[in-house]
C-alpha cells in the first residue's frame, strides 16, 4: 500500500474491505515505530504553514492523524518511560533523567517486549529507551545498535559527543582531545565541551544526509527492513530520531529551506498574567550550550531566536526527509500492506513563547505532539478527540491481536481509526514538577488546560489532600490560544473552574492507592527494666532526645514533638537506656501510636536502626503512614526485611519525622511505643552477636539517598548539648546574622552539629587529629553534596564587604576528583540567589584552594544573607573521600 500524498475516500473505503480482510488473514502485522524526539507539531499536516514536512504528511494523509494528542510528562526519560510501558509517571516512578525503569518499577513491560515474548524480531537504534539502563535489554531479540555503529557516509567519522552531533573540525578535535585525557563522566564530557567552545547550539555544514547521526540511522532501518523483506519474520522495528532535539544539526540544504530573516518570533513573550515565576523556567538545557548566555536574567536575543527557530525547522525537515527514505522503502520492499506506522514526537518544545525554549513545563506548547498510526485496513482520519501517550501501547496490542501484560492506563485508539470523529476520553492529563517537592497536574480538555499544583512530594498514589494545593491555573484556549490570562480566580469561570477541579479529583481518585493504618497489636510487650514498653514516654529524658528542626515537651505520660516549618526533614531521636542499644531479638516489630494534632494531613515515618546504619548499608527497619489532621494511627516497623540486613538485638536509635515543606508548622502526640510478637509474622532475620556499643548520637537525615554525619569533638571542645531545637533556615530573625571577619573560619570542626550539615548521598566524620572532616560520597548518579549553614543560633552569615569564601580540600581518593562549591542564599534554587561556583580538578593526594568570589554585583545574590556553603562532586566510578581542611573568607 503506498503513502500517497492524498487517496480519494470513496476509493479507500472499496478498498478497505479487501485490505480488513487480508490484514484479518495475515497471522500478524509488522510494526514500524518512528519515535521522534523533541517534536513538536511543526508539521504541514498539523496546519504549521512554515513547516516543509512533504514525507510526513503523505503518512498523515494515509493514515489517521491525532491532532489533540498531549505528553505524560514533557521531558524525555519520564514520557518515553511512560508511552513504552503505558503507565503514567506516578506509576512508573520515572520523574527524572536519572531514574532508571528497571529500579523504580522493575515489573514494567514495554511494548518491544511484549511484542518480543510473542515472537516478533524486535529491534531498535537511535534515542529510544532513554530512562531504561542499557536501552531495556529485555526489550529486544537481536542486540540494540548504538549510534557509533551507524553506517555512516564514507569518509565521514562518527559526530563528535557522546550523543553524535558534530561533524565541524573544531568539535571533532577537542572531543577527541577529551577522549585521550580519559574524561569519562558524562557531565564532565559536555562541560569540558562547553568550555571549549565545542558545544554550539547549530551546525549546518554541506555534507551528505548521513554523515549526521539521523541519515545514518535511517540507512541502518532500511538495512533491517531489507532483512526482514528477505526472511519474512515479523517484526517490530523502532528507529528513535534524534533531531530536531538540541543542538540544531542538518546539513546545510535543510536550513536553506527557510528564509531566517522572515521567520516570525513567538507572538507572546512574556509570563501569563496570575502566575507566579516558580511555574516557568529559565531554559537551562539551552543555557549550557557553548554560544547561549549562561546569565538566567537575560533572554535570548531576537537575532539568535530567528537562528534557533531556523535551525528547529532545518532539523524537522532533515528528519522528515530520512523519514521518506524509509517510508520509501518500506513500499518498495512490499511491506507496507502489513506495517502499523506509528509516527510519535516525545513532546512538544518551546521556541520563546512564554519566554521559554525547550520543554519543561506544563504549557500547551511542551505538551503537545504529533501522533500518526497508519494500520493496515483503516481508512485515512483526522481525529479531533483528546488522546494521551499512554493510549499507544494498548492500541498496538488491539490492532496485534495480543493481550495486555497488565492493566494499561490508556485507551486503545482503535475507534478513532475507524471513525476519526469517536471519542475515548474526555481530557489528557500531563505533569510536571517544581521546586523539588512541587508536582502540577494539567488536565487539558478540548477548550481549557487546568493546572493543579501539589507540593509535599504529593503523587496521585496518595490521598488526595486539599491543604496540600499550592497553586491553580486555568487557561481558556477558545478566547487566549497564547495562554496570556490565568482565569482560576476570575467569578466569570467559576463554574468551568468547578467541572474542572471535579475531573481531576476524579482522576485522582482513580489512581488512589488506599492507605490502610495497621492496627496495634495487644501482644507481648518489652522488659527493659522501664516497664512493659519500649520507651517509657513518662520516663524520656527530654534534654537527652536528638532533634532537629523540632522540639519536644511532656503532657502526661505522652510526648509531644513540634516539628517547624523546614525545607530539610524535621525529626527526634529516641536512644536506649543509658544510651546502649536495645535488644529486641524475641520481638518481630515495633508500634508506635500517634496522633496528628496538627492543621494538615502530613506523612509521619519512623525507622529504627543498627549501629552503622547509613544510606548505603540501610541497616534498619521502617514504616510510614498518612495522618490526616486530628487522626490516631499505629505505624507498624516489621523487622523481617530481605532488602536490608537489619537484625533486631542490637537497635541504637528509633528516629521519628515527617515529610519536608510542610505548609505549616506539625504536631505529633506520641502515645506509645512497644515492641510486639505478632503470631505468624516471618522470622526475625539472623542476629549478629550481641553488641553493647554505644549509640551513635550523630544524624542520618531521614530520607533515601541521604547520608550520616557522626559528631566527633575535636581536641579541647566537648560535645555540644543533645536535644537542642532545631533552627529555620528560611529568613534571618532579628539580630541572628553573624559577620565573620576576614582570615576567620566560618566553621568550627569540633563545633558541628546535626543541625549545621545537609547531606546528600555522603557522609561526614572528624578526622583522627580533630583538626579536619571527612567528606565520604558515595557512587551515584546524581550529584553528591554536603552543605554547611551557620551554626548555634545564627541563621545567617553576613560577608558583606568580603571578597571570597575559600574552600581548601584535599583529594585521598584513588581518581581525579572534580570538586564544585558555592555560597546561597536562602531560595536559591528557585530564584538563583548564589554566588559564582567555584570548581576544580584534584588529582589523588592533592591539595586545592576552591576560591568562592562574592560579588555583590551578581543578579539576586546578597552576600549580607547568607544561608550555606555546598561542596559537591561530580559523578564517578567509584566512592570518594575529600578531606575537608578549612573554610575561610578573604
Amino acid at each position: 500500500m503506498k503513502f500517497s500524498l492524498s487517496i480519494p475516500r470513496l476509493a479507500l473505503a472499496c478498498a478497505a474491505l479487501f485490505i480488513g480482510l487480508s490484514a484479518q488473514a495475515a497471522e500478524r502485522p509488522n510494526v514500524l515505530f518512528l519515535s521522534v524526539d523533541d517534536l513538536k507539531p511543526s508539521i504541514g499536516a498539523y496546519g504549521d504553514s512554515l513547516a516543509i514536512t512533504p514525507n510526513i504528511d503523505r503518512l498523515a494523509n494515509s493514515g489517521t492523524i491525532m491532532l489533540n494528542n498531549y505528553c505524560q510528562q514533557a521531558i524525555c526519560a519520564p514520557s518515553r518511560m511512560s508511552m513504552f510501558t503505558g503507565l503514567r509517571p506516578d506509576s512508573t516512578k520515572v520523574w527524572d533523567l536519572r531514574t532508571q525503569i528497571q529500579d523504580s518499577n522493575p515489573d514494567a513491560v514495554t511494548m518491544q517486549q511484549l511484542f518480543k515474548e510473542n515472537g516478533y524480531t524486535t529491534a531498535g537504534s537511535g534515542k529510544v529507551m532513554h530512562g531504561a539502563r542499557g536501552e531495556h535489554p529485555e526489550s529486544w531479540s537481536v542486540p540494540f545498535t548504538s549510534k557509533k555503529d551507524l553506517p555512516y557516509a564514507d569518509g565521514f567519522p562518527v559526530p563528535a559527543h557522546d550523543n553524535a552531533f558534530y561533524q565541524g573540525d573544531h568539535e571533532q578535535e577537542v572531543y577527541n582531545e577529551m577522549i585521550d585525557k580519559g574524561i569519562n563522566n558524562w557531565r564532565e564530557r559536555a562541560s569540558y565541551m562547553a568550555e571549549h567552545n565545542a558545544m554550539p547550539s547549530t551546525e549546518g555544514l554541506d555534507i551528505p544526509d548521513d554523515a549526521y547521526a539521523d541519515g545514518a540511522l535511517a540507512n541502518w532501518a532500511i538495512d533491517q527492513l531489507e532483512q526482514y523483506a528477505q526472511t519474512k519474520e515479523p517484526f517490530f522495528l523502532t528507529v528513535g530520531f534524534m533531531k530536531p532535539h538540541l543542538p540544531f544539526v542538518a546539513p546545510k540544504k535543510y536550513w536553506d529551506m527557510y528564509d531566517r530573516d522572515s521567520l516570525p518570533l513567538a507572538e507572546f513573550r512574556e509570563h501569563a498574567e496570575n502566575t507566579p515565576d516558580w511555574v516557568y523556567h529559565k531554559y537551562g538545557e539551552l543555557r549550557s550550550y557553548s554560544d547561549v548566555t549562561r546569565d538566567w536574567n537575560k533572554s535570548i536575543e531576537d537575532d539568535q531566536a530567528r537562528e534557533l527557530i531556523n535551525g528547529y525547522y532545518a532539523c524537522v525537515s532533515y528528519i522528515d526527509a530520512q523519514i521518506g527514505r524509509v517510508l520509501d522503502s518500506l513500499d518498495k520492499l512490499g511491506l507496507a500492506d502489513n506495517t502499523i506506522v506509528v509516527l510519535w514526537g516525545d513532546h512538544g518544545w518551546h521556541l520563546g513563547d512564554h519566554d521559554m525554549w525547550c520543554k519543561h513545563s506544563n504549557f500547551e506548547q511542551a505538551t503537545r505532539s504529533p501522533l500518526i498510526i497508519h494500520a493496515p485496513g483503516y481508512q485515512p482520519g483526522r481525529a479531533e478527540g483528546m488522546t494521551e501517550f499512554v493510549d499507544i501501547f494498548p492500541t498496538l496490542v488491539e490492532l496485534a491481536n495480543l493481550e495486555e501484560p497488565y492493566e494499561l492506563e490508556g485507551a486503545s485508539l482503535v475507534p478513532l481509526l475507524e471513525n476519526e470523529n469517536a471519542k475515548v476520553k474526555d481530557y489528557a492529563i500531563s505533569q510536571y514538577n517544581r521546586q523539588r517537592d512541587i508536582m502540577g497536574y494539567a488536565l487539558r480538555d478540548e477548550r481549557y488546560r487546568y493546572v493543579m499544583w501539589m507540593r509535599n512530594d504529593w503523587r496521585t498514589t496518595m490521598p488526595f489532600d486539599p491543604s496540600l494545593v499550592e497553586f491553580i491555573e486555568l487557561y481558556d484556549y477558545e478566547k487566549d490560544p497564547l495562554e496570556t490570562v490565568n482565569q482560576a480566580n476570575n467569578p466569570a469561570y467559576a463554574d468551568a473552574a468547578a467541572k474542572l477541579k471535579s475531573q481531576m479529583l476524579e482522576y485522582f481518585k482513580a489512581y488512589e492507592q488506599p492507605v490502610e493504618a495497621t492496627p496495634a497489636y495487644d501482644g507481648e510487650t518489652v522488659k527493659l527494666g522501664q516497664g512493659d514498653v519500649m520507651i517509657d514516654l513518662a520516663a524520656v529524658d527530654i534534654a537527652g532526645l536528638n532533634t532537629r528542626f523540632a522540639s519536644v515537651t511532656r503532657d502526661g505520660d505522652d510526648l509531644i514533638l513540634d516539628f517547624e516549618l523546614s525545607k530539610k526533614w524535621p525529626s527526634v531521636d529516641f536512644y536506649g537506656p543509658g544510651n546502649t542499644p536495645w535488644n529486641l531479638s524475641a520481638y518481630n516489630a515495633i508500634d508506635i501510636t500517634m496522633t496528628n494534632e496538627g492543621s494538615e494531613q502530613i506523612r509521619a515515618h519512623a525507622f529504627v536502626t543498627n549501629p552503622g546504619d547509613t544510606s548505603a548499608q540501610r541497616k534498619r527497619a521502617g514504616a510510614n503512614e498518612y495522618l490526616p489532621a486530628g487522626a490516631t494511627k499505629t505505624l507498624h516497623i516489621p523487622f523481617a526485611n530481605p532488602e536490608y540486613p537489619f537484625t533486631p538485638d542490637v537497635i541504637n536509635s528509633l528516629r521519628i519525622f515527617i515529610d519536608k515543606q510542610q505548609s505549616a508548622p506539625s504536631k505529633l502526640r506520641i502515645d506509645s511505643i512497644k515492641g510486639v510478637k505478632i503470631p505468624g509474622a516471618a522470622p526475625n532475620p539472623t542476629a549478629p552477636q550481641a553488641s553493647t556499643q554505644p549509640a551513635n548520637k550523630g544524624f542520618e537525615t531521614g530520607s533515601t539517598g541521604k547520608g550520616q554525619i557522626i559528631y566527633i569533638p575535636k581536641a579541647g571542645h566537648t560535645a555540644p548539648p543533645q536535644g537542642q531545637p532545631g533552627k529555620a533556615n528560611t529568613a534571618a530573625p532579628a539580630g541572628a546574622t553573624a559577620t565573620p571577619a576576614s582570615g576567620e573560619s566560618l566553621l568550627e570542626v569540633g563545633q558541628l552539629t546535626n543541625t549545621d550539615v545537609e547531606l546528600r548521598f555522603a557522609s561526614v566524620n572528624a578526622s583522627p587529629d580533630g583538626e579536619s572532616l571527612y567528606l565520604d560520597f558515595e557512587l551515584s548518579s546524581r550529584w553528591p553534596s554536603v552543605q554547611f549553614f551557620p551554626h548555634g543560633e545564627t541563621s545567617l552569615w553576613n560577608l558583606t564587604g568580603k571578597t571570597a569564601v575559600d574552600v581548601s580540600l584535599t583529594n585521598e581518593s584513588s581518581e581525579t576528583v572534580k570538586t564544585f562549591a558555592f555560597i546561597a542564599n536562602p531560595g536559591h534554587s528557585q530564584q538563583n540567589k548564589r554566588a559564582s561556583s567555584a570548581k576544580s580538578p584534584i588529582a589523588p593526594g592533592e591539595t586545592a584552594t576552591l576560591s568562592i568570589p562574592i560579588d555583590p554585583t551578581i543578579p539576586n545574590f546578597d552576600p549580607s544573607q547568607v544561608e550555606e556553603v555546598r561542596v559537591f562532586i561530580g559523578m564517578h566510578k567509584a566512592p570518594v573521600r575529600l578531606k575537608l581542611n578549612s573554610i575561610t573568607l578573604r
